[in-house]
């Protein structure tokens, strides 16, 4: 056994490196390692764009390592992972290979690249390519799948998010094939670009694009983006039950703590293994898909706000330069959350509809006392989500449709299309439902119109009821809320905490606590306690004989 070093040059990686372990295989004429743990030398983080990275590892001596096999990994980073060149020392002999990559990522087979030994002709295939990058588009994050419903019966219409640069000013258009899986349908397309938001240096873009819903058989769409990364999505048939995931509280650590849990997307790899042995037509998120805990310790003038008095936190408006901090905050969140490999698998394959919940806006958001400075917050939250988790979609009135078209075999009805206010500090719900033929969605907001004396109010339950009573030639009925309507009554632990010995702070640590800075603070089981409509009992009796109505009336 001898030891080697191998030197990697990442020219960019869309996906989050921290925490991925790959391997390397040398293979020679007559013989040819295991695949071997990259063991790095140093600190530093691996796989970031622009790096060299540089690991040592122990194996066979192998005079003439005519090629190599890199990755060996089950995460998805590797799908947006563009490495450069691949050096091999023999530290015996001093004696160095070199291994090009020209880029293109579709020649990654199950997580794992091939390479040759690098020849002339490969120095010069490699010089022209590195002139060829020079037009390339790389992708910050993305693509995150999603739907658009129109009352267009015939239709599939699918959308996803990516980012760059902002110095990115036209995208390429991204292409589509689909066919059935006998051949009997096969087209090809192409989708344009919209820009949604630039802050600071990036800019958020969306692809629309559609594909016509067979009567009897599923589609498969495969669609290619400029960076040369292709995914394949699954359209159901008109006949066909839609298969949908549900997915909370999927990512529920901070920022600060995120890298201190390596099983923390265990779920993730779960319902990829599921996908894989079925596909999901729709990925279901009921809130919780970021985690903005960070906010109030992370940025400055924040961190300020929350060691004044409660007197002064009351009366400190929401400043510019909080505003600034916290656009920063929840733009960058979303993008370094994204790009998780693991989840990022999931979101460009399986189309996704999502609610938001506390979160999402601010750990315990809703159960707090209001303040100016976290109404504002909530402000920019709003804005985000709707950019990220709505794909923008409501501000697109193109693609709104009328409360009237809820009979109709596919729509998208938002209950409030208009983002107007309900008072002086928060917007009207955000509540909406998505029908795809005999099946719908209704994704209920239980954030936005908070208060101390309901989750969703009276008046928007009515407008619930009233919207559903239009509903015709429907199966099924999905409620998303991210609040359960049937749980453990937590009124119980108290009693418990007796009976079992165990302290109150074990148990409110289990039930979920808000602090911040040790000077702002809601008391450890109020936060949990107000997250249950049973607390609301007369919004949660007109919800519930919603609900009855709603099934009686179903055809």
């Amino acid at each position: 056994m001898i030891s080697y070093t191998v030197t990697i040059a990442t020219t960019h990686s869309v996906f989050d490196p921290r925490g991925i372990t790959l391997r390397i295989q040398l293979i020679g004429e007559t013989i040819q390692t295991e695949p071997i743990l990259l063991q790095r030398i140093g600190e530093a983080r691996n796989f970031e764009p622009g790096n060299t990275d540089t690991f040592r590892i122990r194996a066979q001596n192998i005079e003439a390592i005519q090629q190599i096999k890199i990755g060996f990994d089950d995460t998805g980073f590797v799908e947006g992972w563009k490495l450069n060149q691949i050096t091999v020392e023999n530290l015996s002999t001093s004696k160095k290979h070199v291994y090009t990559h020209d880029g293109d990522l579709q020649k990654w087979h199950d997580g794992t690249l091939t390479l040759n030994l690098r020849t002339t002709n490969s120095i010069c295939d490699n010089e022209r390519r590195d002139e060829e990058d020079g037009e390339m588009v790389y992708f910050l994050m993305g693509p995150i799948l999603g739907i658009r419903s129109l009352a267009l019966a015939d239709e599939y219409q699918l959308c996803c998010l990516v980012m760059t640069s902002s110095d990115v000013h036209l995208l390429p258009p991204i292409t589509f094939k689909y066919r059935t899986d006998d051949g009997s349908v096969s087209s090809h397309g192409s989708g344009e670009e919209i820009v949604l938001e630039t802050l600071s240096d990036k800019r958020l873009w969306r692809y629309d694009w559609s594909v016509p819903r067979h009567n009897t058989k599923e589609i498969s769409c495969t669609y290619y983006l400029p960076d040369g990364r292709c995914y394949t999505c699954v359209v159901p048939s008109k006949a066909t039950p839609v298969r949908f995931v549900l997915a909370s509280s999927a990512d529920v650590s901070s920022s600060s703590c995120k890298d201190n849990s390596p099983t923390r997307n265990a779920m993730w790899t779960q319902m990829r293994r599921e996908h894989l042995d079925s596909a999901f037509h729709l990925l279901i998120m009921a809130g919780d898909q970021i985690n903005a805990g960070d906010l109030l310790i992370e940025k400055p003038s924040l961190v300020a706000w929350t060691q004044l008095s409660k007197k002064d936190r009351m009366d400190q408006d929401f400043t510019g330069q909080m505003r600034k901090e916290t656009h920063d905050f929840y733009f960058d969140l979303y993008c370094e959350r994204w790009r998780q490999p693991q989840h990022a698998w999931m979101y460009a394959r399986v189309a996704s509809l999502m609610m938001w919940n506390n979160l999402d806006i601010l750990n315990g958001y809703g159960s707090m006392v209001s303040y100016p400075v976290i109404d504002g917050i909530y402000d920019v939250a709003r804005k985000y989500y709707s950019l990220f988790q709505l794909r923008g979609l409501r501000q697109d009135k193109d693609w709104n449709s009328s409360k009237e078209s809820v009979s109709s075999p596919s729509c998208t009805v938002w209950l409030h299309p208009e983002s107007r206010r309900r008072d002086d500090t928060k917007y009207t719900s955000l509540t909406s439902l998505i029908r795809l033929g005999e099946v719908a969605f209704l994704m209920l907001d239980g954030r936005s119109e908070r208060t101390s004396s309901h989750i969703i109010s009276i008046k928007t339950i009515k407008e619930i009821s009233k919207l559903l009573s239009k509903l015709e030639d429907l199966k099924h009925l999905f409620v998303v809320s991210a609040i359960p309507f049937i749980h453990p009554d937590i009124h119980l632990f108290p009693n418990m905490e007796t009976a079992l010995q165990v302290p109150w702070k074990k148990v409110s640590h289990v039930w979920g606590e808000f602090r911040i800075s040790g000077a702002l603070r809601a008391p450890s089981v109020n936060s949990t306690v107000t997250n249950e409509w049973n607390v609301f009992w007369p919004p949660r009796a007109k919800w519930t004989t919603t609900m009855i109505e709603c099934n009686a009336g179903i055809k």
